[in-house]
């Protein structure tokens, strides 16, 4: 470091110092979060199961994340990307390309699985933004957030984004008929029914979807987008028998 007339000066040296120690402070500590794992053996069984040095680079970087993000319990929920970043010493966009692959690379992620995340993160406050007329929520994961947005697609429409591709933002009406698309069939039916007591028919789910939530919005007035949202969240925490009694008062049923 060199001491100027009225500043410090750091130099490469300095700079190149720094950088060292805290990368060997991360090292350490990634070490001994996975030192009561078999991260190594997993490693090294990944490694080699193609012959040694036959690994693309990619593959490789792959593999050691997915470890990495499967063995240190404060990254395996839901990864915080921006923490990770730092600790790894790479871009977020970058760091969000390689845990997509991953992602969907893994067969035990289902559409089921999907849908099962999707309620968790809807019912983290943490996650998300809501207000009487849209819901703004960031979904790391991005086979979770790609799920989401086609089930938004397929039967209301297009998705706005936020900042960055993580973050997703729904109207009140397509937050409720995601909800809606996260419930049993059977679930859905009764929702319908709630609204219109002749459907019998949710074979067609995005015309059932549809009569739902726009005889619900055309019931609550000016309190709609409210009343969407706290119906969709009741949806989504596994209560709607208490949705359908708010329905059933906004219809007259």
């Amino acid at each position: 470091m060199k001491q100027g007339a009225n500043s410090f000066t750091m130099t490469d040296a300095d700079n190149n110092s720094t950088s060292a120690s805290a990368t060997q402070k991360t090292a350490s500590d990634l070490a001994a979060k996975l030192k009561e794992t078999d991260f190594i053996e997993e490693l090294l069984n990944g490694y080699i199961s193609q012959g040694f040095g036959q690994m693309p680079a990619r593959q490789m970087q792959l593999l050691i994340l997915e470890l990495l993000t499967k063995k240190i319990s404060d990254w395996e929920k839901n990864p915080p990307v921006w923490d990770m970043s730092r600790k790894l010493r790479i871009s977020p966009k970058r760091l969000r390309g390689l845990l997509d692959d991953i992602a969907y690379m893994d067969t035990e992620k289902t559409d089921d699985w999907c849908a099962a995340k999707l309620k968790d993160i809807f019912s983290n406050d943490h996650e998300l933004v809501a207000n009487s007329e849209a819901i703004r929520v960031q979904i790391d994961d991005g086979l979770v957030r790609d799920y989401a947005i086609s089930q938004v697609r397929k039967r209301f429409g297009l998705v706005d984004f936020g900042m960055n591709s993580a973050i997703i933002e729904l109207s009140s009406k397509k937050f409720a008929m995601l909800a809606m698309a996260l419930l049993e069939k059977d679930q859905v039916e009764k929702l319908v029914k709630a609204i219109d007591q002749k459907n019998n028919d949710t074979s067609k789910d995005r015309a059932a979807y549809k009569l739902f939530i726009d005889a619900l919005s055309k019931a609550a007035g000016k309190e709609s987008g409210t009343i969407l949202t706290n119906v969709a969240f009741l949806m989504l925490a596994d209560k709607v028998e208490v949705a359908i009694k708010i329905v059933k008062e906004l219809v007259n049923i």
